[in-house]
């Protein structure tokens, strides 16, 4: 087998023996801290290797998810996403096959409007199969007002662990707990002039959820020849469509303009139709973008040398930005919504 670098793990080797698969080469494709993805060139077919690192202090089952979401989609009818050919719980790693297209760089109307129709051939999916009901839940699926406030609550408390750690991440404990945490407080005392029977206060009925692939934007799409295809579903599952647009609207390396976000919740709703997810999106949107604030000060939570520190502060920059440019962007909406 030409190149030996990456290598691979025994198991997957010997399940590659076990079906006779040849390989001739073997490549990095992508991947970070929650995952490692490998391209295995064939001698007449090309397949992608994931594998999944276990964390300690994260116990989802983020293989499991992505073969069994992927596997459901492929049984009934949906082909822009890959199909899970075999996989290893002993290893925690799934081989797919290989979709072929262009990596994404730039959010245009059509994309969007490819986005919506997504959604759709995924509710459909999902309403018509009894065996979507054992599907999971999404990763921070939140169906009522009270798992939205438990959920950022919990992100903005873990954040406290920042105290202490070094200069930069005082300065982030304190920027966080003076913004965050505040804009947190003034979110639960508006929520409190809501009426009880609105949408926004009533939990979300089962039939109104959709499955999503929960991490969602063109960092997990491409472009091929027939359409859009798209990546990543460790954390897929029954979703709150109001969620699957908040992300969209807010996802920190790539955030819509508001004349996209406006665009984006229409292609939704000509995907899956009208429902209180639209009334939800508004508050959706503004728990979401505090969440996301949190999820880029996940670094901070982490050991790190004094080497790391420049690294930190820019960090803190790009949240404290995004943080601000999200504020305008949600004025914006609240205003054209």
């Amino acid at each position: 087998m030409d190149g030996q670098e990456p290598r691979l793990e025994q198991t997957v080797l010997d399940e590659l023996e076990a079906r006779r698969i040849r390989l001739r080469q073997v490549r990095t494709l992508g991947g970070g801290r929650n995952s490692r993805v490998l391209l295995l060139e064939g001698q007449d077919r090309s397949f992608v290797l994931k594998s999944y690192p276990r964390f300690r202090d994260d116990q989802r089952d983020r293989m499991g998810t992505e073969v069994r979401m992927l596997g459901f989609l492929h049984r009934h009818g949906v082909r822009q996403v890959p199909e899970p050919l075999f996989w290893c719980r002993e290893g925690n790693w799934s081989v797919f096959t290989l979709l072929k297209g262009e990596t994404i760089t730039a959010v245009t109307p059509r994309l969007l409007e490819g986005v919506g129709q997504f959604l759709g051939r995924l509710k459909e999916a999902g309403e018509n199969s009894r065996e979507a009901e054992a599907l999971p839940i999404a990763s921070e699926a939140c169906f009522s007002v009270e798992a939205l406030q438990v959920m950022l609550a919990g992100r903005l408390n873990r954040l406290d662990a920042m105290r202490g750690r070094g200069s930069v991440q005082d300065a982030a404990y304190t920027w966080s707990s003076r913004w965050l945490k505040d804009d947190h407080l003034r979110l639960t005392e508006r929520l409190k002039t809501q009426g009880p029977d609105t949408a926004v206060m009533t939990d979300m009925a089962p039939e109104e959820r959709v499955l999503s692939p929960s991490d969602v934007g063109i960092h997990n799409m491409l472009q091929m020849e027939n359409g859009l295809g798209f990546l990543d579903f460790e954390y897929a599952g029954w979703d709150d469509p109001a969620k699957f647009a908040a992300d969209w609207i807010l996802q920190p390396d790539n955030p819509l303009r508001l004349e996209q976000a406006l665009q984006l919740v229409a292609a939704v709703r000509r995907g899956i139709g009208e429902g209180s997810w639209q009334e939800r999106l508004p508050i959706v949107l503004e728990f979401n973008r505090l969440k996301w604030c949190a999820i880029m000060l996940n670094i901070f939570l982490r050991e790190h040398g004094e080497s790391a520190q420049d690294a930190l502060s820019r960090q803190l920059e790009r949240t404290q930005s995004y943080f601000d440019d999200s504020m305008v962007l949600m004025s914006g909406f609240r205003e054209a919504y």
